[in-house]
C-alpha cells in the first residue's frame, strides 16, 4: 500500500519503504495527488475543477493535456489501481491502496478518538508549500490547513479540559500550550488556556500565557488584550 504523509513533513512511500521521487519532486504534481486523496473514500474530482486548481492560465486543450499528462505519471508512479477513473471526465484515488495521513487524522478527530488524532497531526497540511500561479489551489490549500488545525485545537482541548482523560497534570498542561498554539494563539483561545492552566495550578504559566499574548498584539497591532482577558 501506498503512504503519503501531507502533515508536516511530506512522504510519499511504495509498500517496500521506496520513496516516490517522480511525485515528491514536482510540486504541481503531488498537490494534484494530496487534492484528490482528500476528496474522500470513493469520492472523484471532475477533470474541469483540477483545470482550475492548477492550470488556470493555459487554455482548455493545453491545460487537459497537462493534467493527462500528470495523471498518466502519476500512475506509473504509484502502480495499477491507485489513480482511478470514473468515465472520461472524473479521477479519484483508491483509498484501499493509498493511506494518507491527514485523513486518518481527521477520521479519528471526529471520532473522538483525540490521543490517536493529534499523534498523527505533526504539522499544517504541505506545511511551508506553495506553488506558483494557482490561486484557486492556494485558497484550497489554506481552507483545508485551517480546517485540519481546528480540528487539532479541538481534540487538544478536549483531552486538557477532561477530568477523566488518564493524563498527568504535566501532560494536561503541555495540552493546553499546544491547543492555544493551534488556535494561532487567537484572544479566546489565550482566555481558555488561562483559566485551564489556573484550574490545573499553574498560575504562574497562566500569567505567563497572558504576557506573552500581550506583547504579540502590541508588537503587531499596537494594540491592547480585551478586559475581559486582563
Amino acid at each position: 500500500m501506498i503512504r503519503l504523509d501531507a502533515l508536516g513533513a511530506v512522504r510519499l512511500q511504495r509498500p517496500d519503504g521506496q520513496s516516490v521521487d517522480e511525485v515528491l519532486a514536482q510540486p504541481r504534481r503531488l498537490a494534484l495527488l494530496v487534492v484528490l486523496a482528500l476528496a474522500g473514500p470513493g469520492v472523484s474530482l471532475r477533470r474541469d475543477r483540477l483545470l482550475l486548481l492548477f492550470w488556470p492560465d493555459s487554455d482548455t486543450a493545453h491545460a487537459r493535456n497537462a493534467l493527462s499528462r500528470e495523471i498518466y505519471v502519476l500512475r506509473h508512479a504509484l502502480g495499477a489501481g491507485v489513480v482511478v477513473s470514473r468515465g472520461t471526465e472524473e479521477v479519484g484515488i483508491d483509498r484501499a491502496r493509498l493511506v494518507l495521513d491527514a485523513a486518518g487524522f481527521e477520521a479519528l478527530a471526529k471520532g473522538g478518538r483525540h490521543r490517536e488524532a493529534l499523534a498523527l497531526y505533526r504539522g499544517d497540511l504541505l506545511a511551508g508549500f506553495h506553488i506558483a500561479n494557482a490561486p484557486d489551489f492556494e485558497r484550497w490549500l489554506d481552507q483545508e490547513r485551517n480546517r485540519l488545525r481546528e480540528l487539532a485545537a479541538q481534540a487538544a482541548w478536549n483531552l486538557a479540559e477532561r477530568d477523566e482523560a488518564g493524563g498527568t497534570d504535566v501532560e494536561r498542561v503541555a495540552l493546553v500550550h499546544r491547543a492555544v498554539q493551534l488556535s494561532q494563539g487567537d484572544e479566546p483561545g489565550v482566555r481558555r488556556g488561562m483559566r485551564l492552566l489556573a484550574r490545573l495550578g499553574d498560575r504562574r504559566g497562566a500569567l505567563a500565557l497572558c504576557e506573552r499574548f500581550t506583547a504579540r498584539l502590541q508588537d503587531e497591532l499596537g494594540a491592547t488584550p480585551a478586559a475581559e482577558t486582563l
